[in-house]
């Protein structure tokens, strides 16, 4: 028994050998390594953080601007349109960050709002987000308070209120141009701030807004530096300009521009009121003089304390870069060219205004003595100046506003 026990308890190599045979011959060849594929390729060493270097992720707080609310604000005046372009908020972090990437996205907006005077006080203002970057508002009224409301991302704030608007963003949000020719291509829809309520007490109140952001960054941008203007041009909001006047800046008696007959004048978002403009030399923008004769505009400047519906700036012509330096020191509508026929149409339809950057060195000069020719260029200097613009009405004819052709 004890051999039968050994019998039954002994190895069979030859049953093992057998499946190790069986399963040999089903086991599959062993594949050829396939190469790298192209589009993976990465040099030795190269991480992560080699890979991602072309985008970033920009978060912070800043302060681009402040609105003012008095007892004569009109209800529906807009008081602000703010553009979520980082590329707008001129003078920021952000700004400076953004002019080293071609594109970006949104990925948390939040618009804050602090008011600087007592709780005491009475006046109210409307804030609201569209996804529409073309949106519009009209002329002041209560109609535009209405319209800020009904908006889905929408708030009304009293004038001695804190507060926030949240805007809505999207994971899969598609990238934006921080620099580009359409608005739709550039805007992440459209904040503005109108005045509901005006201010009931003397002097006017302030609003200050700033914005929480969390923005990727994408696509170096290197800048063409072989212009021979320097800095960054800019264009008006909307295409096909002309020379005209609009009845609510200086009694239609000065020019500036309009893109359609009987509208408001064209607005430029990226002006800077503190530098004055060339037109680009490729393009051509004309006026009629006194004679109506037709004349060459070249130099603009940014009308102080002026913007239309939109809440964007507004340029003007001037008559010679001379004029464009004074005004920006002194602004003066004695500077500012005559409205006597709407001009013809610009070529192109949107051309570009570069900005006219100074060196800011020291300048440390003696005393000069007054020549005859220069005493008469300060007499007439002072005479236009002083000259007093004949009254007109409030709304002038629509015939004199369509261009000239």
């Amino acid at each position: 028994s004890r051999n039968n026990n050994a019998t039954r308890s002994a190895p069979k190599p030859q049953r093992q050998n057998r499946q190790r045979r069986r399963r040999g011959a089903q086991a599959p060849p062993a594949a050829a390594p396939l190469a790298r594929p192209v589009g993976r390729a990465r040099r030795r060493g190269m991480g992560v953080r080699a890979q991602n270097a072309q985008q970033i992720t920009a978060t912070g707080r800043d302060m681009v601007g402040a609105v003012s609310v008095s007892s004569s604000t009109k209800p529906g005046a807009v008081l602000a349109t703010i553009s979520l372009n980082p590329r707008a908020w001129q003078g920021t972090r952000l700004s400076k960050q953004a002019e080293l990437y071609s594109r970006w996205r949104p990925l948390n907006v939040t618009v804050h709002l602090q008011s600087t005077c007592a709780a005491t006080s009475a006046g109210a203002i409307a804030v609201y987000w569209t996804p529409d970057p073309d949106d519009h508002m009209s002329k002041a009224g209560p109609v535009n308070v209405q319209k800020a409301l009904s908006h889905p991302t929408s708030r009304l704030f009293q004038v001695w209120q804190t507060g926030s608007l949240q805007i809505p963003t999207n994971v899969t949000q598609r990238w934006l141009f921080l620099e580009g020719s359409e608005s739709e291509d550039m805007e992440h829809g459209t904040f503005r701030v109108v005045c509901a309520a005006p201010y009931s007490g003397t002097g006017s109140v302030s609003v200050l807004i700033s914005v929480a952001y969390r923005y990727i960054l994408e696509g170096a941008d290197v800048k063409d530096t072989g212009g021979s203007e320097p800095g960054e041009a800019i264009q008006s909001r909307y295409p096909d300009l002309f020379t005209t006047s609009v009845s609510d800046l200086f009694d239609g008696t000065k020019l500036v521009m309009k893109y359609k007959s009987g509208g408001e004048a064209a607005g430029f978002p990226h002006a800077d009121p503190n530098s004055y403009y060339k037109l680009d030399p490729a393009a051509s923008i004309q006026y009629y003089d006194s004679e109506e004769k037709l004349q060459k505009c070249e130099y603009f400047v940014v009308v102080e304390n002026y913007t239309n519906q939109d809440g964007d700036r507004v340029l003007a012509p001037v008559v010679s870069q001379a004029y464009a330096q004074a005004y920006l020191k002194k602004a003066d509508k004695g500077y500012l060219l005559d409205y006597h026929k709407a001009g013809p149409w610009s070529v192109p339809d949107q051309p570009y205004f570069n900005p006219v950057v100074e060196a800011s060195t020291l300048e440390l000069r003696a005393p000069r003595r007054s020549t005859a020719a220069n005493l008469q260029a300060e007499h007439i200097r002072r005479l236009a100046i002083n000259s007093r613009p004949s009254l007109g009405s409030s709304f002038g004819d629509l015939s004199r506003e369509v261009p000239n052709i």
